[in-house]
């Protein structure tokens, strides 16, 4: 059989304010995690509601590429047609 002996208040009060002081680190460290990650959202919204506004924007490399292949697509399809 398991007998239970009588623990000192003492020591249970001091693991209870450890226990506490450590929750409260964690805590603390959660904190900050939350508070650089919304900084990171608000960043990647106000970037998202720059290029959400502004719709004339010169996107050079991103609306130049499908052109040039519609050009080459017709001009491939022009010759074929003149071959024929």
């Amino acid at each position: 059989m398991v007998q239970q002996c009588n623990v000192p208040v003492d020591s249970r009060i001091n693991a209870l304010e450890m226990d506490l002081r450590l929750c409260e680190q964690q805590i603390a460290g959660y904190d900050n995690a939350l508070r650089i990650e919304k900084q990171r959202l608000d960043a990647a919204k106000g970037r998202l509601a720059s290029v959400k506004y502004h719709p004339l924007q010169d996107f050079s490399l991103t609306s130049s590429q499908p052109d040039e292949h519609r050009k080459r697509r017709k001009k491939s399809k022009q010759s074929s047609a003149l071959k024929i």
